[in-house]
């Protein structure tokens, strides 16, 4: 059986930090994860926080842009390592410049 990851266009997240929202209950591997956030346009976000990935986003943490949380659950589908990746036009919320990135 294949398996699929799927990035919405409205994004949702769960109260954690923005790397448990990634990895998504999948073991961390530190080169994927580096390399995943880099595509997805995350980096300068996670330079940014004081927490970077560790940072805790939602009720008891920060706010997210609507970008910056559909970069994450890209970021989310891309990690797992699926044969498949939907994706549901889930950069129509980010600014000009990280689209063209």
């Amino acid at each position: 059986m294949h398996s699929i990851s799927y990035a919405a266009q409205s994004p949702w997240l769960r109260h954690q930090s923005i790397k448990d929202n990634i990895l998504f209950g999948h073991s961390y591997d530190e080169e994927r994860y580096n390399t995943v956030v880099e595509c997805c346009a995350l980096r300068p976000d996670l330079n940014i926080l004081e927490g970077g990935g560790g940072t805790e986003i939602g009720a008891r943490g920060v706010s997210l842009s609507g970008g910056q949380k559909a970069r994450v659950a890209l970021a989310r589908a891309v990690y797992a390592r699926t044969k498949y990746i939907l994706l549901d036009d889930p950069l129509s919320a980010v600014d000009s410049h990280t689209a063209r990135f």
